[in-house]
């Protein structure tokens, strides 16, 4: 009898594994479709997942934030999938009335994953991904604390990500011009206590990044 529970329980434990494994396949090829979508950002969305993953851990979270930082980092950008190509792609600036419409995405991914399973959490991140710490972002606006923890780091992952990659409107820059950057606008767009916890991490973020060597 306890050779058949153990047989069992080790037949529930794959079964359980082999989900697990498909819905963060899932969830991946939804960011690597609209990556894709993109062209020039390449594997961004993994990269700020796990960038934004390691950083949750320097600032003491849990393993179940830690998870769900990773997601809404990965997931962020899902509701770009309602934006027109025409604005997504445009290589030029926007005009404001598609800047509005750009401004559309947050709530869009945040309609598109809330409701998923396990999801709900995550999709706070997506949400407020382009909030600002001095309250100065959007779709709601958001300051300081009132902003989640996880968008908090994302906002730094992603402003950084998006200066060490090459972009259509701009080449790829040094990890030290990126640094100098975040650091100008920390106590402005970025929260100061997350600022500080990835400069301490920067060189085990750029081993993660995976950028090139600059």
């Amino acid at each position: 009898l306890e050779d058949m529970v153990r047989e069992k329980n080790a037949a529930l434990s794959r079964v359980i594994d082999q989900i697990t494994d498909s819905y963060q396949f899932t969830l991946e090829a939804m960011a690597d479709m609209l990556d894709a979508r993109e062209r020039m950002t390449g594997a961004h969305s993994k990269r700020v997942s796990r960038v934004s993953a390691l950083l949750a851990r320097k600032l003491g979270c849990s393993l179940a934030e830690i998870e769900i930082i990773g997601t809404g980092a990965l997931l962020h950008d899902i509701g770009k999938i309602g934006i027109p190509d025409a604005i997504l792609l445009k290589p030029g600036p926007l005009t404001p009335e598609e800047r509005e419409v750009m401004k559309m995405h947050p709530h869009i991914g945040y309609n598109i994953i809330k409701a998923g399973p396990g999801l709900e959490p995550a999709s706070e991140i997506v949400l407020e991904h382009q909030e600002r710490y001095d309250g100065q972002g959007y779709p709601r606006g958001l300051r300081g604390e009132e902003i989640s923890l996880g968008a908090r780091i994302f906002a730094v992952v992603d402003a950084y990500d998006a200066i060490r990659s090459p972009r259509v409107y701009s080449p790829a820059q040094s990890a030290l011009a990126a640094r100098e950057e975040i650091l100008r606008n920390r106590g402005t767009q970025f929260d100061p206590v997350v600022v500080d916890a990835f400069i301490r991490a920067q060189d085990e973020i750029e081993e993660i990044g995976g950028w090139l060597a600059m």
